[in-house]
């Protein structure tokens, strides 16, 4: 029985040894295609580059260029004119009679509802934003444990953040309540969605270190 164990423990560190190779071999295989970018082309003109990880009906989520690591920005596709792959390839989103631009007018006592929500919903989508509730949920799911961290992390994805940390809103359209209400919305799904992915980030460390540890004390 002895010596079982001791071939079984012989071939889980040869596995090991082999998984860090293909691991070696992985990084230069794919370490090309990560810094390939794509362009999504939105209607008020403005173009965003980064990894399209997502092409969905309603929403396209993008990886930023210069944080590939970092958060994933949801955008609405009815914002989007077309999105240019870095195969080449095109695809369509606005499907209107006419291409021109969404237009948004730099007097914004001019906008309309629909208007102030599409501006709501691009303001809120801005940049990298960062809740310091969705750190404390990957935290907990870390050292709670993925169980121990659940409750809280639902308790902090249906709040909705602070004013302050509202960085992007455009404080002279505040007072409009179709452009209020679209940003609370679209800042809250943001928040959740930050939220979310701390915690199973928090939680696959916890497991993989828990594998680990057990692995070293088994093969020790």
């Amino acid at each position: 029985m002895k010596k079982h164990s001791d071939v079984i423990k012989s071939l889980i560190k040869r596995a090991f040894s082999l998984k860090l190779h293909f691991l070696l071999i992985g990084v230069f295989i794919v370490w090309p295609s990560i810094h390939a970018q794509d362009l999504v082309f939105l209607r008020d003109s403005t173009t965003l580059e980064g990894k399209v990880t997502h092409a969905g009906r309603d929403w396209v989520v993008l990886k930023p260029a210069d944080t590939l690591q970092g958060l994933e920005r949801r955008i609405p596709t009815k914002l989007i004119d077309y999105i240019r792959y870095e195969n080449k390839n095109i695809q369509y989103y606005f499907t209107g009679t006419s291409r021109a631009p969404l237009s948004l007018p730099n007097d914004t006592t001019g906008l309309n509802d629909e208007q102030l929500r599409m501006r709501a919903q691009l303001d809120a989508t801005r940049g990298n934003q960062q809740f310091p509730g969705g750190i404390a949920s990957g935290l907990m799911a870390f050292f709670l444990t993925p169980v121990g961290g659940l409750i809280p992390t639902v308790a902090i994805s249906l709040s909705t953040p602070p004013g302050k940390r509202w960085i992007y809103a455009d404080s002279s359209l505040m007072n409009r309540p179709a452009y209020a209400e679209a940003y609370r919305k679209e800042i809250r799904k943001e928040k959740q969605l930050y939220t979310w992915k701390q915690y199973i980030q928090g939680s696959r460390t916890f497991f993989f270190l828990v594998a680990l540890v057990g692995c070293y004390i088994w093969l020790k």
